[in-house]
């Protein structure tokens, strides 16, 4: 991660992020993403790779799958975890707008009125 005050590498200090040129200090908002791998589905357009908030259930009948156990993703400046109104857990932008979580490249991808890729924490 840079400074955003004046450019140069900041350290990793738990999750806060401290510039050892300027002494800028940010404190950085993580989340647990889960990349989910559907390899047996009802409908074919249903299987393939895609991130979730939480881990991959149990495998039934119809579907089969797997989780890489979570990686800690950095969420953009102003987005935050929240939870929708059936209590499931939900990603939301700056502007309190709701965000799907996709996938691009294999990285995880927020999308809303703008989009936003994700980077790993560590």
């Amino acid at each position: 991660m840079l400074c955003n005050h004046c450019g140069a590498t900041m350290t990793d200090d738990a999750g806060n992020y401290g510039c050892p040129k300027c002494g800028n200090y940010v404190e950085v908002m993580s989340t647990v993403l889960y990349k989910t791998n559907q390899t047996k589905a009802y409908r074919m357009d249903e299987q393939g790779e895609g991130f979730s908030l939480t881990p991959y259930s149990s495998n039934s009948p119809y579907y089969e799958g797997h989780d890489d156990g979570g990686k800690d993703y950095i969420l953009p400046d102003g987005y935050s975890v929240g939870t929708l109104a059936d209590n499931e857990p939900a990603i939301f932008d700056d502007n309190n707008n709701y965000c799907i979580l996709s996938i691009k490249f294999g990285n995880p991808i927020l999308l809303s009125d703008k989009s936003a890729m994700l980077k790993k924490a560590r």
